[in-house]
């Protein structure tokens, strides 16, 4: 094999050529990387080649290729290459490749820790942490991470001795990067620390806590991103394991990390990062925040001191430090108990709500309104007292703080629409006000939000306001939300679109006189396509149009179903997640107005909901692995099958089959988490199936769609995403009672309570009771959201 010619393809591998790429990529994998000797002459590459670039890529690929060949390797070759490689990482100049060489020595020496052999370099390891030279400190520092996070169970029957060198080496004088490798290594090694069987490795771990504070403390202050994010990982990593080892400093950790995320002075990200801490901890170590006194009152009222500072001119996805407070705010209020946390938001309430600076009546708003998810019942109570400042604050003089209101009052209406009717009238007339006001201004990004805001407020209370209280406002409604239809913002005219539907929906027959002008407006956008915004602007008119159906009745709407479900099933193909969503949700609210006349619709009902529930899986790329070694040739990532596309070409092909080394790239997938767009979606479809056999189902669709209902969803009882395991059984149920309700009607009897059933149902029946009773008991001994339990108990 001929090394430079295996210099030179790594040399073009680093061209930004994609095909050149794929064609040496090819060759490399064809003729090179399968064949045992490939490593040793990477090595020498890495090692002697006088381009930084070429060393470092082949160190990477040598890395790769050691689980595979290293076995492989003369035995009389191994010592050479390890103190080669040693020797050759304490000279590299270039931290970023002597950091590959650390790796790949690190990958070397645990392949030979596995076959019993690496007791010997072991020894050359430990002085070179505590040696006078500081690069070889950090050399070897780096290694002893890399391997411990490779696999720390090596390390088993040495933890004694590495916690001793990290409490020597932990604040070393000379070096950050030292101080930084002993923090990764302490943050690995926990997964081999047994506090109850070990105390003194215990006791050890405990004392790091403080010098793992300083150094975090002394990077923010230097602003050197890249190591205190280094060292907020590791912290985070402590939440993972046994809850004594922060126990003794938590109370600490905690003040210091609000006191970090509060500190003005200090980067964004580093409050940012900090703020996360807390909102881990207040979900893993829950108990321990609530024994503390004071504690999680300290939390909110410093987060609410940080929402203050919210700049509505960010981007809402910009997860600043005040964004970052308002989530620490909802997971205080839906972890701890309201007399810790909600009892101190409310005292702040008013003087915040009254004060002279805008950031903090903003920051009133928010925090209650982000609460009220958290502890709805408990807020529900005090809420009464505070209405006449919220619409106060929904009259501001400053334009923030009233988009602040808005958004405050969309959550409280979303959790407790019921417990403000005393102040329905007010809040309308205030959130009309903001209405008309922002659109007599100029059209900019502020005056925009407070148009979509106050639409969102019109939309979220429109279930919950009194029907004569909405219908003496609809003059003075209905005419600037169909006037916001033709403003030049989509999403203005989506959230125009949404309002109309809910100030049907509680105007109900009193919607009348402006349902043809209203249809005719919205018609427009039943078919709209042209992008994803257009089609978000349908979605919402396709969610308005089942509500105004509710509101008019069978009869009124009848001119406009058969052209309107032709919308709503071609909407399935359309790519568009939350378009087909809408148009479940309209068959929803259809099978409500309609009953068993929307029979003349159920084959496609039932086609485009199961073709939902089918959509088990994605197709992705997968560089470096090819479908026919998987089996299945799917993959599952976080809870969700994921298929991989077939190589398209030769060299893909090439690449894939040689690239047993690319596992690493399934490290990208981990947004692939169990609640997906998909899982989002099957949830509603599910809950829709529920409710057009509840209302649409006679006795002989039931007979046609009955048994592959339960098909279909008794598998969802098991799905990761608890919203469909939840629906999934509330569907269940409801099929069943349909069944039964049919059943009873049909043959003229009614079932009486006890055991043995009276009168007995036929077999179908008994064996869809039997189906769901297997579902339900598993679910209910075995999973632990209780959201599912709460629903369970309630059926």
């Amino acid at each position: 094999m001929d090394k430079d010619k295996l210099a030179q393809l790594l040399q073009a591998s680093q061209v930004p050529n994609t095909e050149q790429v794929k064609a040496v990529t090819a060759d490399l994998q064809k003729n090179y990387y399968s064949k045992p000797e490939s490593l040793i002459l990477l090595i020498e590459i890495a090692l002697t080649h006088p381009d930084g670039g070429v060393r470092k890529a082949a160190s990477v690929q040598a890395l790769r290729l050691v689980p595979k060949h290293w076995e492989k390797t003369a035995h009389d070759q191994k010592p050479l290459a390890r103190s080669h490689l040693l020797e050759g990482a304490l000279k590299e100049s270039s931290s970023s490749t002597r950091h590959s060489l650390a790796r790949l020595v690190a990958g070397i020496v645990g392949m030979d820790m596995e076959a019993g052999e690496g007791d010997e370099f072991l020894k050359q390891l430990m002085p070179l942490n505590n040696s006078d030279n500081v690069t070889a400190r950090e050399v070897g520092s780096y290694i002893l991470f890399s391997m411990l996070e490779d696999d720390p169970t090596h390390f088993s029957d040495h933890t004694h001795q590495l916690l001793q060198l990290f409490q020597s080496r932990i604040e070393d004088p000379d070096s950050k990067e030292v101080r930084i490798n002993i923090v990764q290594a302490i943050g690995a090694i926990l997964m081999i620390v047994e506090p109850e069987e070990d105390p003194q490795a215990l006791q050890a771990m405990q004392s790091f806590l403080p010098h793992m504070v300083n150094i975090l403390k002394a990077t923010v202050e230097a602003g050197d991103e890249e190591s205190y994010k280094v060292v907020f990982e590791v912290f985070h990593s402590f939440l993972a394991y046994d809850s004594s080892i922060l126990a003794v400093h938590l109370r600490d950790l905690l003040q210091f990390m609000i006191g970090l995320a509060s500190n003005n002075n200090a980067e964004d990200d580093a409050r940012t990062q900090a703020l996360g801490f807390l909102i881990q901890c207040v979900r893993y170590r829950r108990m321990k925040i609530q024994a503390m006194r004071d504690m999680g009152a300290e939390l909110m009222v410093k987060a609410m001191h940080i929402v203050t500072a919210l700049d509505t001119d960010d981007d809402d996805e910009d997860m600043t430090p005040a964004r970052t407070a308002i989530s620490l705010i909802d997971t205080l209020a839906n972890e701890l108990p309201p007399r810790q946390v909600i009892v101190p938001l409310l005292e702040q309430f008013p003087s915040f709500a009254t004060n002279e600076d805008p950031g903090f009546r903003m920051a009133a708003m928010l925090a209650l309104g982000n609460a009220a998810e958290g502890a709805p019942d408990f807020i529900s109570t005090q809420l009464q007292p505070l209405l006449p400042t919220i619409i106060n604050l929904l009259c501001d003089s400053n334009g923030q703080v009233r988009h602040a209101a808005l958004v405050g009052v969309i959550h409280l209406a979303e959790e407790m629409a019921d417990e403000m009717v005393s102040h329905h009238e007010q809040i309308i007339s205030a959130v009309l006000k903001n209405l008309e006001a922002a659109s007599q201004g100029p059209a900019d990004k502020k005056n925009t939000a407070i148009i979509r805001c106050a639409c969102g407020a019109l939309d979220t209370f429109g279930d919950g306001i009194d029907t004569k209280i909405m219908a003496s406002y609809g003059p003075n409604l209905i005419g600037p939300m169909v006037k916001l239809l033709d403003h030049e913002d989509y999403g203005v005219k989506a959230a125009a679109a949404s309002a109309i539907g809910a100030i049907a929906s509680s105007m109900e027959k009193s919607f009348e006189p402006y349902f043809e002008g209203v249809m005719k407006a919205l018609g427009k956008f039943v078919m709209i396509k042209d992008n994803d915004e257009a089609m978000d602007l349908r979605s919402s008119t396709c969610d308005s149009l089942g509500r105004i159906a509710l509101a008019v009745g069978p009869e009124s709407f009848q001119p406009y179903v058969m052209d309107l479900m032709k919308a709503s099933e071609e909407a399935l193909g359309l790519d568009n997640p939350r378009l087909k969503e809408t148009s479940f949700i309209l068959w929803s609210n259809l099978s409500k107005v309609y009953r068993e006349q929307f029979d003349h619709f159920l084959a496609g009902v039932f086609k485009g909901i199961f073709a939902s529930l089918e959509l088990e899986e994605e197709e992705i790329d997968l560089p470096g692995i090819d479908p026919s070694q998987l089996g299945d040739g799917a993959v599952v990532v976080g809870g969700k099958r994921v298929r991989v596309k077939a190589p398209e070409t030769e060299d893909d092909l090439t690449i894939a089959t040689g690239g047993e080394d690319d596992w690493d790239d399934l490290e990208d997938l981990d947004d692939l988490g169990a609640t997906t767009a998909i899982a989002l979606e099957q949830e509603i479809a599910l809950d829709v199936l529920g409710d057009v056999i509840s209302n649409s189902c006679n006795s002989s669709n039931l007979e046609t769609y009955a048994a592959q209902v339960i098909e279909k969803v008794v598998p969802f009882a098991e799905h990761t995403y608890e919203g469909c395991r939840k629906t999934a059984i509330s569907t269940l149920w409801r099929t069943y009672a349909r069944v039964f309700q049919v059943w009873e009607e049909s043959a003229g009897v009614k079932w009486q309570a006890g055991i043995p059933p009276n009168p007995t149902p036929p077999p179908s029946i008994a064996k869809l009771g039997e189906a769901l009773y297997k579902a339900t008991m598993e679910i209910w001994t075995n999973d632990s959201e209780r959201y599912v339990d709460t629903l369970l108990i309630s059926l």
